[in-house]
């Protein structure tokens, strides 16, 4: 069990309520304390009420949820804000400030399908099909009409009354801050998370003309042990259990590597000196996982992790906005020795839209935003 002062990490999958059960969700199951998807309370309500579910969680979900090890998180905490009075959601939101949190959450979609840069992505008129399916309980009575008189979502037929058929591009963009608004509304430490990469654009990159600012993308490429798809995952919960503190012990280096980075480095070369100190340990560390991994006889390959994290220090936020002002681009990328074929530590410039640092969605967690690399080899 967990100290009590110890925070749960939940990692929120999007786009859909099915987390597909692969290498996706045995990576997730490992580096986090739980699972979580975006489940309308009605798709919930039918498996209690009538027996059936309109759409059935897998076996996988099913076991984890039993377990403890997945959290369904309904999207009422964003669109519905009147069913926030439930007391057991608990969200870090206080009531009064319920109904301004929908108005800045529909305020940024409206903003960003309406911008030239979403514009540009969507295909001309007659070529635009609506069939991406978004439950009608994850999505607000005012952006539903918003994207009616766009042309951008209609109701569902007949047999699909429950689902809103929207421009994929443009459920894409929903989904994406839909997520993103979500895990800075609960209490712990709950971060997005997809195995999709284009949804960072959507969801953190600045429109055009839009006010930005410079953050860090910290890279460990091809190097992270993660279980195999055929491994069960009632093997990996139970090395969780038996190795709990090492786990711990394993990501509170990468928190102190994206702190050191983001809080103390002023400059490029300050940041690739920081790395540098900081490689010999992650070395270290990525390997005794490892071994630990082979030892519990769980089958392994390599994969990768991506991040954005904040630049605390401001001299340092002055510098990376002055390089990418000029075009320079920061990457670091030192090679990780032992580890496996390409493996290396990179940290990149990234711009990030204002709005999210005012609204801190971008926390102090160094999993403000992940996404999944290819698997590259086999342990």
């Amino acid at each position: 069990m967990m100290e009590e002062t110890t925070l749960t990490r939940t990692i929120l999958y999007f786009p859909t309520i099915a987390v597909p059960n692969g290498t996706w969700l045995r990576r997730a199951l490992l580096y986090w304390d739980e699972v979580a998807s975006i489940v309308p309370r009605e798709v919930n309500m039918y498996e209690r009420e009538l027996g059936e579910s309109l759409i059935p969680y897998t076996p996988e979900i099913q076991y984890l949820l039993a377990e403890g090890a997945f959290k369904p998180i309904p999207p009422d905490l964003i669109v519905l804000p009147e069913a926030l009075l439930d007391p057991a959601i608990r969200p870090s939101a206080a009531p009064e400030n319920r109904w301004e949190l929908l108005g800045k959450f529909e305020d940024e979609f409206r903003k960003a399908v309406t911008s030239d840069t979403f514009k540009r992505q969507l295909p001309p008129q007659p070529y635009r099909k609506l069939d991406a399916r978004v439950h009608r309980n994850k999505m607000s009575q005012g952006i539903s009409g918003f994207l009616f008189n766009l042309d951008l979502a209609k109701f569902g037929e007949e047999y699909e009354e429950q689902w809103y058929l929207v421009e994929q591009k443009t459920a894409l963009l929903y989904m994406s801050m839909l997520a993103k608004y979500l895990a800075n509304t609960m209490g712990n430490v709950t971060v997005p998370g997809t195995d999709r990469e284009e949804y960072l654009n959507l969801s953190y990159a600045p429109l055009s003309d839009e006010p930005s600012e410079a953050c860090l993308s910290v890279h460990l490429a091809n190097c992270l042990p993660v279980p195999r798809e055929d491994v069960p995952l009632s093997d990996i919960l139970d090395f969780r259990d038996r190795r709990e503190d090492e786990l711990r012990y394993f990501r509170s280096h990468i928190d102190d590597l994206e702190e050191k980075l983001s809080g103390e480095a002023e400059n490029g070369q300050e940041l690739e000196r920081t790395v540098r100190r900081s490689k010999e340990t992650l070395e270290r560390e990525i390997n005794a996982l490892a071994a630990q991994l082979r030892d519990a006889r769980l089958a392994t390959k390599l994969g990768s992790l991506k991040t954005l994290c904040t630049a605390g220090n401001a001299a340092l936020v002055g510098w990376l906005a002055e390089a990418m002002g000029y075009g320079t681009e920061v990457p670091i990328d030192l090679g990780l020795a032992g580890l496996g074929p390409g493996a290396f530590v990179g940290v990149s410039q990234y711009w990030v839209s204002q709005r999210n640092e005012r609204r801190t969605l971008l926390r102090e967690s160094p999993y403000a935003y992940l996404y999944y690399g290819r698997a590259e080899s086999i342990l």
